[in-house]
């Protein structure tokens, strides 16, 4: 993808934060450009750690790409990085967590548009990423919900209108936001923190990193919290927003007052400030397989996906027979569940 569709976590000034912070992560730092005339036509920023090269900022990242003006160059990039790693590396293998099914990294492997073909690839499917089409508003939105899902969104708003008329929605962008801020909002997070694990703001490097992008408006930060009144906080949602696009990145809400729906009415309450402020068109939920998401987003989802790259060493075909079988034992193990939960 060029650096203007791109994500927020194919930014400049993300990654190289990312390298500053991070630097224990890794033991080499490795990028491979692409440039004409003095003009970069492609970059894929990448570290390693042992004999495995890695996306750069891939644990944190919701997923990676290859950034290049064009096609021909993104192809140019891959095959110029590949065969530096075939060249220099050949028990490394090369490792995308996170690869979008709407970027280029993705169909150049999958579809291996390069003019060296002496490696191992596999490839597994990740969990989707939701999408919303805003249209020009929340009221433009709301009519391309079901009616029931729809009467459920306009109840939750008047719910948080008549029992808490003083409620407000807060929103920051670039450089209205300060470190107090992000940590404040870092605080409520991880009190509120509800999946498996812990908060990913449990990481001061993870703060620190917001903290460094908030200047940049190319990365597009953008805090916002919906207020119950004076000094009580009913949600929060950390996020960007870059050409016509909003990405979530990280949300909570107070269980305490779940009744409210304060996440939902959140969201609905900022469609129409990034319409008209922001210009945004698709409100991007990240990857995960959270039911909310699917309610907000309708079926629309692109696909994201792991892949595995490997010159033919005997270690890597060893370590390539273990993927293929690993992974048919994962689908085994699914479809024995999906079919034991039926029998139920």
């Amino acid at each position: 993808m060029t650096l203007q569709d791109a994500a927020p976590f194919q930014t400049y000034t993300w990654n190289r934060t990312w390298y500053e912070e991070f630097i224990d992560e890794y033991d080499e730092m490795l990028i491979f450009l692409v440039s004409s005339g003095g003009e970069p036509r492609a970059i894929m920023p990448c570290y390693r750690i042992g004999d495995g090269i890695r996306l750069a900022a891939d644990g944190i990242c919701d997923y990676q790409d290859i950034i290049a003006r064009s096609q021909s160059d993104a192809e140019m990039g891959f095959e110029m990085a590949w065969r530096w790693i075939f060249r220099n590396s050949p028990r490394s293998s090369l490792y995308v967590e996170k690869a979008s099914s709407e970027g280029w990294l993705a169909s150049l492997i999958r579809d291996r548009k390069t003019n060296f073909d002496k490696y191992l690839s596999f490839s597994r499917s990740f969990v989707p990423c939701p999408f919303a089409k805003v249209g020009s508003g929340m009221e433009s939105y709301l009519a391309t919900l079901p009616s029931k899902t729809r009467q459920d969104f306009r109840r939750s708003l008047k719910r948080l209108d008549r029992e808490r008329p003083e409620a407000s929605v807060e929103m920051l962008r670039s450089d209205e936001i300060d470190r107090e801020q992000i940590e404040e909002l870092s605080s409520y997070h991880v009190l509120h923190f509800r999946k498996q694990g812990e908060s990913p703001f449990q990481d001061a490097r993870i703060r620190r990193l917001l903290v460094a992008v908030a200047c940049d408006p190319e990365v597009g930060l953008q805090l916002s919290v919906l207020h119950g009144g004076p000094g009580e906080i009913l949600a929060m949602d950390c996020g960007f927003v870059r050409g016509r696009q909003c990405f979530g990145y990280m949300k909570a809400f107070d269980l305490a007052h779940r009744n409210l729906a304060p996440g939902k009415c959140l969201l609905l309450r900022r469609i129409d400030s990034w319409v008209e402020r922001d210009g945004v068109e698709v409100v991007d939920f990240l990857s995960g397989n959270e039911s909310y998401k699917y309610g907000y987003s309708q079926g629309n989802q692109y696909e994201i996906s792991s892949h595995w790259m490997m010159p033919p060493s005997f270690r890597n075909q060893v370590r390539f027979v273990f993927l293929v079988v690993r992974e048919f034992l994962r689908k085994k193990r699914n479809s024995l569940r999906d079919w034991m939960s039926r029998a139920e």
